[in-house]
This record gives structure tokens, sequence and C-alpha cells, in this order.
């Protein structure tokens, strides 16, 4: 169902999981009133999800949606499809047991007047458990603004140029795949913009992980070696790719399989020789000293 002008297309992809219809609600009620499209991409083979899912969105009077079913697939395939769907100006990734905050980021794309070709926010994560509210900060002003993002990327933090991802896929994984596709996003060397207003509330404490499965984790394999074999990438982007490319080879060498810890090990001596010790053991010696500080906050 489409309207007029849509400024942002929104991208779920629901999986197999329990539906949290109530939280889909929640997404629409935002969404309402503005120029937004939400793309539903329900990968759960029950017809009565889609109905439902369907019955949903017309209740609620949306102004523009698709629910499309994607049966069999993993989150990267379930967001290349939604992707090819969008049909707004912008592009935006959202899970559908999070909240986006569609104001802020409405907001920022006017403010930015069209300059920018990616706009990256502040995110919030809330845990449900705990009830506790923890927020993810861009310092505009600091030297090491690409460090902290590498630190948490958060896919959807970032609303990007619908013309920018003509060329642009996810990998088809379940793990990794969405800092595989920002790194790939990054190689097109677009024009970024920072925001210091929150675009999106990640809810933990009330979900099942992917990272519990360590065939899934395994998935980082392929996703490191398409990371490494991307040639002539931005140098002002480089220290974004290095260390979300040193993060997962950490988080292989922690939770792989013995195949994973065993090219874990293949792909750091890997990215030593390709970009030098020095460069790699900064990296190393920043990760700990942003996750002690993160500890103790």
């Amino acid at each position: 169902m489409a309207s007029s002008r849509i400024l942002l297309s929104t991208i779920i992809p629901i999986g197999n999981l329990a539906i949290d219809f109530e939280n889909l609600r929640n997404i629409i009620k935002l969404s309402q009133a503005k120029p937004i499209e939400l793309v539903f991409i329900l990968d759960t083979g029950e017809e009565q999800a889609f109905n439902q899912l369907q019955s949903l969105c017309y209740n609620e009077s949306l102004r523009s949606f698709q629910v499309v079913e994607a049966t069999g697939r993993n989150p990267g395939a379930s967001r290349n499809i939604g992707i090819s769907l969008a049909q707004g100006d912008w592009v935006v990734f959202c899970d559908s047991d999070d909240l986006p905050n569609f104001v802020n980021v409405i907001n920022s794309i006017l403010q930015d007047k069209n300059e920018s070709d990616v706009l990256i926010g502040d995110y919030e994560i809330e845990n449900l458990t705990l009830g506790t509210i923890f927020a993810r900060i861009i310092d505009k002003n600091s030297n090491s603004i690409w460090e902290s993002i590498a630190l948490y990327p958060g896919l959807w933090r970032w609303v990007i140029k619908r013309d920018l991802l003509m060329g642009i896929r996810f990998p088809e994984y379940s793990m990794g795949e969405d800092q595989c596709f920002l790194i790939r996003t990054l190689s097109n060397e677009p024009k970024v913009n920072f925001f210091s207003e929150v675009f999106y509330k990640y809810r933990v404490g009330g979900r099942d992980s992917l990272t519990s499965t360590k065939t899934r984790i395994n998935d980082l394999i392929p996703i490191i070696r398409l990371e490494l074999s991307l040639d002539k990438f931005p140098q002002k982007f480089i220290t974004f790719r290095n260390f979300v490319i040193i993060r997962q080879i950490l988080t292989l060498l922690k939770n792989g399989t013995f195949i994973g810890k065993s090219w874990a090990v293949i792909f750091f001596v890997k990215s030593i020789i390709l970009y030098s010790p020095a460069k790699y053991l900064s990296v190393l010696k920043y990760i700990v000293k942003e996750f002690r500080t993160t500890l103790k906050k």
C-alpha cells in the first residue's frame, strides 16, 4: 500500500522467533502521519502471522507499508529484499522488538538538507530485565569518533540515502552481515553527517540472541574474509574497518568452534601483515580501554 512521496523507508525483518505484535503496533503508531514507509519482511512461513500483520497495518490506518513473505532466509537476505522494495529517499533498518525515534530521524534528514549520503545518530540501550537505559552518545568533536562508532556501530543508527544502496547488499549470513554491510557502504566514500539526537532505542533482556549459537558465530569466517578482500578502501574510514575486523576476530576467537578459533588466528596474522603490527596493537589497546570504561558505568 503506497501513497504520496515517501521520505524514509524503514526495513523490518521478522524471523522465526515469537512475534511481538504489541511492539510492532508501537512502531506503526510512531510512524503515523509521517512521510514514512514500513517494509516488513516476514520470514516465518506462517500464513496466520502474515494475515495478522497485514490486518494490524490496515487497522492502524498506516499511510504506507509493505508486508512481504521471505521463507527460509536470514537477516542479511531479508534486508536485501527490503532494499529492493524500498521507495523512500532514505533507508533505515529496524529490529522488530526495538523502537526507532522517527521524529528525530525525520528532523535530522530535513536539517541535513540533502547534503549528505549517510546520517549517524545516537541510540539508547534499554535493559528490559533491569529496567535501565544507557545512551551511546556521539562526540562530534572527538578525534576518535570513528573508533567510538566502530565499537558500537549499530546498523539502526545509520540512515542511508537510497541512491547510495543501489549497488550495495548485505552478505547473506546471520552474524556480522550488518557490519560488513556498513563497511561496504563506507567503501563508496559517502559524505557522513553526525547528529546528537537519539535515533533508536535498542532493547535487551527480552530476546533470544544469535550470538549464543556457535555455528552462527562461525558465519564470521566468510564475513571477515569479505572485509579483508576490499581493495582501495577510503583512508578516512580505514579506522572503522580495522576496528570492526579486530572485534570480529576477537569474537570468533572467544566464542567460535575449533575451526572458528583457528580461522581467527589466521585472520589476525593476515591483518597484521596487511595493516602493520603497530596499527593493530593500537586498536587492541583502544578496545580494551573502552570496554573497561563501559564496565565501570
